[in-house]
């Protein structure tokens, strides 16, 4: 009996591994380097710039695909090493990933450059003044080096205008500082020229170019946006206490947001994070309230607060019109790849939630309408993992006397908990599955799962 409890626990580990979030840790690259202020003075002595890589290594699928298919070619390597010092500042959910110096250095850095989202790169000049934001670009090295030539053009015209400025005087000047400001785009100039703005309003008082109207309109609608952008980028990394998020989330809320649009963002990471904590009844009472305020939404963000309507209802019970809200969302999709997102989406809420035929549906209708091979061949790693756990899970016995795979997110195994490591929360299940399977067969039955036949 022991030994076919042990094969049957090492089948349930390979198929709870492929459900659990995991985390890799990254050996040591010589190519980055983890050490901004170390950075700063490499790129000024060697006379290049910073390509700053705000990443997520162990949660984030478009920061570790743009790793695979970009920064770790060698081509790229190559020609990028000879223009950038290449800094990563990750931001994973598992902080034991990274040191604590480095972690207080990198947070303190998310707070200067204030990223949008994840990846996100920012290139800069060896005094750290950034010049241009971008992202995840598919194409690989070729595309992504030829992306980046392109905008190391904007700070070769930032610092053309600039020499341009230092020979003129008075209201001229002021105009040619503004021009070089407005190569850099708004956002950055807001955050990061302060010392040129400065210049631009001594220059000229009178705003005869309308530089200073501009900046005052930039900084009133900035730091809205600055604290939206905070606390969505927070309840999606869900790193670090998630309690102090909830509350730092709860005080904005207390503050206010001019934007109602911005209010009910921040209520939507609101009730992300609740429903990530097994919230659900308060997640959804968040949700019914963002559903009558989605005409103020179009596209991408009302199928995210219509998704996360859908786990909600799915959370309290009402599974069966969550995912028909789900399939709704994907329906109304016309765009390829956001109705394939839409598609992936429900497939995972579909696992979660027990109904893994319908999760592989879904994945499987995701790899049709995707409109590119990396993005089918995603869908196909996360189908892949899908019905390898189902052909190696242990068995229940279902009402129907028929054998199926244990539901991971529901009895008899539980949800682990959320201060519980995947090594304890195997543990745990493996000690509950050996008591409940009284006869050893690795199969259990509904006497031994404890469910009423009756129902």
């Amino acid at each position: 009996m022991k030994a076919n409890q042990t094969t049957v626990f090492r089948a349930a580990v390979i198929a709870l591994l492929a459900l659990f979030p995991t985390t890799v840790t990254e050996a040591a690259d010589a190519f980055w380097t983890t050490n901004y202020e170390a950075a700063i003075r490499k790129a000024d002595h060697e006379k290049k710039d910073l390509l700053l890589n705000f990443t997520g290594s162990d949660w984030c699928v478009w920061c570790v695909r743009l790793d695979r298919e970009v920064f770790s070619r060698n081509g790229y390597r190559r020609a990028a090493g000879k223009q950038f010092v290449h800094v990563k500042l990750d931001f994973p959910r598992n902080l034991g990933l990274i040191k604590q110096e480095t972690r207080l250095q990198n947070e303190s850095l998310r707070k200067i450059f204030d990223p949008k989202g994840y990846p996100t790169i920012v290139l800069a000049d060896a005094q750290g003044r950034p010049y241009a934001e971008t992202g995840y670009k598919a194409g690989g090295p070729e595309v992504y080096l030829k992306h980046l030539d392109e905008l190391q053009g904007i700070r070769q015209q930032r610092d053309l205008l600039f020499h341009e400025a230092g020979r003129l005087a008075g209201i001229r000047k002021a105009r040619k500082l503004g021009e070089a400001l407005a190569t850099v785009g708004e956002r950055l100039s807001s955050k990061h020229y302060q010392s040129t703005r400065s210049e631009i309003k001594s220059l000229d008082p009178r705003d005869q170019y309308g530089w200073q109207n501009q900046f005052r309109k930039v900084e009133e609608s900035g730091d809205e946006s600055a604290r939206i952008r905070r606390i969505m980028t927070e309840s999606r990394m869900r790193a670090g206490d998630e309690k102090e998020i909830l509350t730092r989330i709860d005080r904005e809320l207390e503050t206010g947001f001019q934007d109602p649009r911005n209010r009910a963002m921040a209520m939507f990471a609101k009730a992300r994070l609740l429903l990530h904590n097994g919230r659900g009844k308060e997640a959804r009472a968040i949700t019914e309230t963002l559903s009558d305020q989605l005409e103020s939404f179009q596209g991408t963000m009302r199928d995210q607060m219509l998704r996360l309507h859908a786990w909600a209802m799915c959370a309290t019970g009402d599974v069966e019109a969550g995912f028909g809200l789900l399939q709704q969302v994907a329906d109304q999709q016309a765009n390829p790849h956001w109705k394939s997102m839409n598609l992936g989406r429900m497939a995972k809420i579909k696992a979660d939630f027990g109904d893994r035929e319908g999760a592989i549906s879904a994945f499987e209708q995701a790899i049709q309408v995707a409109p590119n091979n990396r993005i089918k061949a995603a869908y196909r790693e996360e189908l892949s993992r899908l019905t390898d756990a189902r052909a190696k899970a242990p068995r229940l016995i279902n009402r129907r006397g028929q054998r199926e795979a244990p539901v991971i997110s529901g009895a008899p195994l539980g949800n682990p908990t959320p201060d519980e490591t995947l090594t304890q929360y195997l543990e745990r299940a493996r000690k509950q599955f050996e008591t409940l399977d009284k006869n050893g067969d690795g199969v259990l039955s509904l006497e031994e799962q404890g469910t009423d036949q009756r129902k």
